[in-house]
């Protein structure tokens, strides 16, 4: 595959990014006089005003399905209507963090984008740096951070005209991810023997550090910055050929994270080696990236949390078992052994098992079998005749049926822990079942 290059104002990386770079100082234009960023909801400090301040005003309200994913309005400013025909919002106290789609984008893939991102500025309970995101969440609002979802790689040509010009107004505060490089969680391209590699983590978090972290937690950030050099020196991360040093922290983060959501856990170079689009990294999953960078992989994990938080839905034509257990003979597992909150959709019958954790599952119209494992979990089988499963016999839980809900605990602890069921008509046991 072929990849477009920007200019040294802008990080292409391998996926043709728009201005991934993560360099601190005046990598990113903050003063309120630079004619660059400081749109958003909160304003800019009086310098010239970003375009992107124009979607702050877009109706999501008027998304009747709910989704909240609207047309582009022609009042918007044409830098973004020449492009783009899809606009959505991570919604916040400080204001929106935009996300705009290119004709062909699915509202799926816009969907779970948005999601993804929310997670990533999201609070992490607990954490050292993670617990409390107002500042950086603020930042980024602040400099009208935004990502692009382009129909695809090749539509990323910065020799096109309306994309330069995109790129010189706010390449500065946005990143671009290109639709085939967003894999849906039980689509045919997620439960290949050969995984697709999906990039929207990598590429979410690079927009999150760089406009919201480095201006709001310079020394935190400026850890990755070494963790960075350390790796290149090291030669435990080579980025991709061509990248400029300034970018070498973009692209870096950009595989830490692309092998923190497990997009290389199959190993599918077969030495234990992650090959992407940002770079080589000696890391192919969570266990050996912490051996080979633990201070990295710490540094992700005390401001991204570890489990995702995001809804996965899986699409209407979905059949089968979606698995959350790590197992080699499923090689999605590897990226789905991380999600706590799994949807079904459409009216097709199928069966998600969840993850070790608490769980959130949802049935769709059809017949489903769900299966939380050990957790605190919360299992809806929508419409339909759904059964909940459980990994023990009947004698090891204690059941109680009330008017609005199941509650199945494992009075031993040695399976499921506890289970709140909603619109479940069956219980499943190892050792029989019955009709509730």
């Amino acid at each position: 595959m072929q990849y477009s290059r920007f200019s040294a104002l802008f990080l292409s990386a391998s996926l043709g990014l728009l201005s991934v770079s993560c360099t601190s100082g005046d990598g990113i234009s903050t003063s309120s006089g630079d004619g660059g960023s400081g749109g958003g909801g909160a304003g800019g400090g009086g310098g010239v005003a970003s375009p992107t301040e124009s979607l702050d005003d877009i109706d999501l309200d008027a998304d009747l399905d709910g989704d909240r994913i609207v047309d582009v309005p022609d009042t918007v400013d044409p830098l973004f209507t020449k492009l783009f025909t899809r606009y959505t919002a991570v919604e916040t106290s400080a204001g929106r963090i935009h996300l705009l789609a290119q004709p062909g984008v699915s509202d799926a893939k816009i969907t779970r984008s948005r999601s993804i991102l929310k997670q990533l500025v999201s609070p992490v309970a607990g954490s050292p740096e993670g617990a409390n995101k107002d500042d950086v969440v603020a930042a980024m609002v602040n400099r009208g951070a935004l990502a692009a979802l382009f129909t695809d790689t090749a539509s990323i040509d910065p020799n096109d005209q309306d994309i330069a010009d995109l790129l010189a107004a706010v390449g500065a505060s946005s990143v671009a991810l290109p639709a085939d490089h967003i894999v849906l969680e039980g689509s045919p391209e997620y439960m290949a023997a050969l995984p697709a590699e999906d990039n929207s983590f990598g590429v979410l978090a690079a927009l999150v550090h760089r406009t919201g972290l480095v201006p709001a937690r310079a020394s935190f950030a400026s850890q990755l910055d070494g963790h960075a050099a350390s790796a290149i020196t090291n030669g435990l991360f080579t980025p991709r050929a061509g990248t400029p040093a300034a970018e070498n922290t973009g692209v870096f983060l950009t595989a830490l994270m692309d092998v923190h959501s497990g997009v290389f856990g199959h190993d599918p170079s077969g030495d234990g080696i992650a090959r992407g689009a940002a770079g080589t990294l000696e890391a192919i999953d969570r266990g050996s990236l912490e051996m080979a960078l633990p201070q990295a992989s710490k540094w992700i994990d005390d401001f991204f949390g570890t489990n995702h938080t995001f809804e996965a839905i899986l699409p209407e034509s979905f059949t089968g078992n979606f698995d959350c257990l790590r197992r080699q003979s499923t090689p999605y597992s590897a990226r789905s052994q991380h999600l706590r909150n799994v949807r079904m959709t459409g009216t097709n019958s199928g069966e998600i098992f969840g993850a070790p954790f608490d769980s959130i599952l949802t049935g769709n119209s059809g017949n489903n079998n769900l299966k939380g494992r050990r957790g605190y979990d919360t299992i809806d089988g929508g419409d339909g005749f759904d059964t909940a499963v459980f990994s023990g016999p009947l004698s090891d839980y204690r059941v109680e049926v009330l008017p609005d809900r199941v509650i199945v605990e494992d009075v031993l602890g040695g399976h499921e822990q506890l289970d709140t069921l909603f619109g479940i008509e069956r219980l499943q046991f190892t050792d029989g079942g019955f009709n509730l």
